[in-house]
């Protein structure tokens, strides 16, 4: 990571959210939160962020952020939709979900919406289980916010 990387993924998924879902400006807010918040509680042996570049720009991410009781969160996986597709997700997954296993959390979770449903596919595929779905009205929306968890153990990403 360099100087304006993470600027530059808020502002990534503050674009291509209000453009391809639909949600507002209180989403980009959020997403500035949880930025925020991650350096504050940065641990270099366990948080870990990845980076898909083309020609030295950002075209996706994935991150991993150790939680408590052995957890491991999955945060801000995005991929550019010029480049969706070919193959980036799926890599960014595989390297996050490996990591994992490296690393020995014992689960691994996702926050998520109902409408991100590629995403959605591409967790249950590398085996999570929906745990709870819970509509809110939030980033303009009404939504289902949804909890994906899966064994590391049991992880698999082809």
């Amino acid at each position: 990571m360099k100087p304006g990387d993470i600027g530059y993924l808020i502002y990534l998924h503050g674009v291509l959210y209000a453009q391809e879902e639909g949600y507002s400006q209180e989403f980009e807010g959020y997403v500035v939160k949880t930025f925020y918040d991650f350096p504050a509680h940065y641990n270099p042996q366990k948080d870990k962020i990845w980076l898909a570049m083309y020609q030295d720009q950002i075209i996706g991410c994935i991150a991993i952020q150790a939680r408590p009781q052995n957890e491991a969160q999955l945060r801000w996986f995005l991929v550019h939709p010029v480049f969706r597709g070919t193959g980036i997700g799926r890599r960014l997954l595989k390297t996050a979900l490996a990591y994992n296993k490296e690393e020995v959390f014992d689960r691994v979770y996702l926050l998520t919406t109902d409408v991100q449903q590629k995403a959605v596919s591409m967790y249950k595929k590398a085996g999570s289980e929906l745990s709870s779905s819970i509509e809110v009205n939030q980033w303009g929306k009404v939504l289902h916010e949804e909890r994906y968890g899966l064994q590391v153990s049991q992880a698999s990403v082809g």
